[in-house]
């Protein structure tokens, strides 16, 4: 609240520091504070007489020239903002809300704070320049902007802004006669002593009334603050299961809708090449795998020396092992029968022993030996 202050030089250098970034928001809140103004015209009712709240881009971007408030430029990235329906068509309520609502909130505080510094850096060149570009930024502010000063301990007036409606102003600024005329009655008359203890009444009145409110309003902040904190837990609910809903959504429908829009012939050329191209790849592995296994087996048959060491290690015994004497598959055939003699025919005729075999054949005692005739003799 100091003339040329400490704190007013400061927020001027902050201002000048950040200069590029203050100049293109107050750019931007001069395009969209600007909307409300043009899509309320008469002009502008024109592309909409049916009061739809539907209109072309292209009715969009004439309803512009014709304002006459917006540059080729301004125009060109307004349009940029604009997103239509599938039928082409805006809805400008829609679009003014979205862009005109923040830049108002916001603009306002650029607006009080630009105000302020004006009052208590009047001297500084610096500002000047950013007030010259706040201009439009500031007048259509101006019908909005309340007032109150107060005077505070220093003996200093403190200016307090606050927003307020056009209608509200007018009724503010509207005089209360039969409080200003008692007033200059009391003071400029004076003399009348009923009328100055009328006076004294009427400010214990409108002290105790003030204190009255300041206690209610602090009773029920600790109500608001309980209040809040309870909205704000309600919120985060609220905000978690939108967040789930967002997520399930996501493949709704309308996004499929999107997304098939999206695809062009390209596309799926493209992603067909590309099943046949890992196809391909994938036999083309399994083949190699195949001829690699078949080679591998080979080497380790023919190359390696290993059947070699198997053959060394073998014997035709083991080869021939479980084969059968041909010459005993009769003997085996008849049971054995061929093993046994019967020498009941050698003892009626042993001359048959000597003649076939050259042997001889004694009995001694009852039983029979065999000899060699060369032994006999």
């Amino acid at each position: 609240n100091v003339v040329n202050g400490t704190i007013g030089k400061q927020m001027v250098d902050m201002l000048v520091e950040s200069s590029s970034n203050v100049e293109m928001i107050l750019k931007f809140f001069d395009m969209f504070l600007k909307l409300k103004d043009l899509t309320s015209s008469e002009a502008f009712r024109e592309y909409d007489p049916d009061g739809r709240g539907l209109i072309t881009k292209k009715d969009f971007y004439r309803a512009m020239e014709g304002f006459k408030r917006y540059s080729q430029s301004e125009i060109e990235f307004l349009l940029s903002c604009v997103e239509t329906a599938e039928s082409e068509l805006l809805d400008y309520p829609d679009f003014v809300t979205r862009f005109h609502e923040p830049a108002k909130d916001i603009g306002f505080n650029v607006a009080v704070l630009l105000t302020n510094l004006s009052e208590h850096m009047p001297n500084d060149g610096r500002l000047q320049n950013f007030l010259e570009l706040a201009d439009s930024v500031l007048k259509y502010f101006h019908p909005h902007l309340g007032r109150i000063e107060i005077l505070g301990s220093g003996k200093r007036i403190e200016r307090v802004y606050f927003e307020i409606s056009e209608s509200s102003r007018t009724q503010w600024e509207k005089p209360q006669e039969s409080k200003r005329q008692f007033i200059f009655d009391v003071v400029n008359k004076g003399g009348e002593k009923e009328k100055m203890e009328l006076f004294v009444n009427f400010c214990e009145d409108t002290i105790f009334e003030m204190k009255h409110a300041a206690q209610i309003s602090g009773s029920e902040s600790g109500e608001e603050l309980k209040a809040k904190d309870e909205k704000e837990e309600k919120d985060k609910v609220e905000k978690n299961e939108n967040l789930a809903e967002d997520n399930r959504m996501t493949f709704s429908i309308r996004n499929i809708r999107k997304h098939l829009k999206r695809i062009t012939i390209g596309s799926i050329m493209s992603a067909i090449f590309s099943f046949f191209q890992n196809v391909l790849l994938f036999i083309t592995h399994a083949f190699l795998g195949l001829v690699w296994f078949c080679l591998y087996l080979l080497y380790h048959i023919f190359l390696s020396g290993w059947i070699i060491d198997v053959a060394k290690e073998m014997k035709l015994a083991d080869l021939l092992g479980d084969l059968q004497d041909p010459t005993m598959v009769e003997t085996i055939g008849e049971n054995n029968t061929g093993m046994s003699l019967d020498l009941s025919v050698v003892s009626r005729d042993p001359q048959l022993l000597t003649d076939i075999f050259g042997l001889c054949l004694k009995k001694e005692g009852g039983k029979y030996t065999l000899s060699s005739r060369d032994q006999h003799a």
